[in-house]
């Protein structure tokens, strides 16, 4: 009887792993999704910054225009004392003793002239003194400084023309009057009830004010009188806008770039001319690298003198551990600064520098002046 053929077993495949369906997630039908709609009779757009599109009156442009020229041309320093105005604190300290001394509005001077008519109607003489007062117009201010009367001058910053008051702060000084550049001609115009004043002067106090008005005054000196030589020599403006100034930045950076770049070219090509002799101290460390792990000395020095003949000269006084060296630079292959010495003249400030220790074993130095 014939053996019986085996049969062949093959083996499938496993199926493949199926693929988990993902969880579909099932939407409110209260709430549906409605993108809005921005064309015409739509939703409202977004609100949006127009400030760059609006078109400012004519008294704001000018304005803005006019600060912006203050600040890019250059200004004058009979004009640019006009921005040193006084101090916040001091100015609230002194305009609270001018509201002490305001003259009569209207009403009150149309009151006290039909009180004085009636009187003299009736035939009394009424003994009226002369009220302590602030003392204001430019024309009157300046008649008080020259007579000497005026004790105290308080200018505007902000007048216009500045032609009227630019010549104040020098008279003031001439003759020895104390004077101070207050902000805002509309402040000072409130105290003698008027729309602005371009200068106020006192000419005396009351006995109880007499202590506080001495303090500003000697405040007021010490920060424009005796300041005023200053004040003659500090030009304004020169300041650029931002693009502008960006812009000057990266030119002098490029140009301090290419000017290093042109002196470090032709350094080396001055280093390259010349030989360069290894003192036998160097010598002897560089050969005997290796054996200077044992030695007791702690940090590295490195001497470079440049002598009558233009040879550089290496003095090596104490060397540190080569292994130290190399932790310091890391295992990297370029070049790494070892030391860095500064010495007085007639000795240049130089740094000295090696190719990590493979090339300080093969006897090439690198030196690179920094700067003399």
């Amino acid at each position: 009887m014939a053996p019986r053929r085996g049969t062949l077993k093959t083996t499938l495949p496993p199926p493949p792993p199926e693929k988990k369906k993902a969880v579909e997630k099932v939407a409110n039908p209260l709430f549906e999704k409605r993108p809005k709609q921005f064309g015409i009779g739509g939703a409202l757009p977004p609100k949006r910054d127009l400030h760059r599109f609006v078109k400012w009156p004519k008294y704001v442009r000018i304005q803005r225009q006019r600060r912006v020229l203050n600040q890019r041309l250059k200004v004058p320093p009979a004009l640019n004392q006009f921005t040193k105005t006084l101090d916040k604190n001091l100015a609230a300290s002194l305009f609270k003793m001018l509201l002490k001394y305001r003259p009569e509005d209207k009403a009150a001077k149309k009151e006290r002239l039909l009180k004085k008519a009636q009187a003299e109607a009736e035939g009394k003489t009424l003994e009226a003194k002369k009220p302590i007062v602030v003392k204001y117009g430019i024309n009157h201010v300046t008649y008080l400084i020259e007579q000497g009367k005026a004790q105290l001058v308080v200018i505007a910053h902000d007048v216009d023309p500045i032609e009227l008051v630019v010549w104040l702060p020098a008279l003031c000084r001439k003759m020895g009057v104390p004077y101070a550049i207050v902000k805002g001609k509309s402040r000072l115009g409130q105290i003698v009830h008027a729309k602005t004043a371009t200068a106020l002067c006192l000419t005396s106090v009351k006995n109880e004010d007499k202590h506080d008005f001495s303090k500003i005054v000697e405040a007021i000196k010490a920060n424009f009188n005796d300041r005023y030589d200053d004040f003659r020599k500090q030009w304004g403006g020169g300041i650029m806008g931002v693009k502008s100034q960006a812009k000057t930045k990266a030119k002098e950076k490029l140009v301090a770039k290419e000017a290093a770049q042109r002196a470090e070219d032709e350094y080396w090509n001055l280093i390259t001319k010349q030989p360069v002799t290894m003192s036998t101290d160097l010598q002897l460390a560089v050969d005997r690298g290796p054996e200077l792990d044992r030695g007791n000395l702690d940090e590295t020095v490195v001497r470079a003198v440049r002598t009558p003949g233009e040879v550089v000269v290496l003095e090596v006084l104490r060397v540190n551990s080569i292994q130290s060296i190399l932790m310091n630079c890391n295992g990297d292959s370029n070049t790494k600064t070892v030391v860095e010495m500064a010495f007085t003249r007639p000795i240049r400030c130089i740094m000295i520098s090696f190719k990590v220790i493979l090339s300080c074993f093969a006897h090439r130095a690198q030196v690179v002046e920094k700067g003399v």
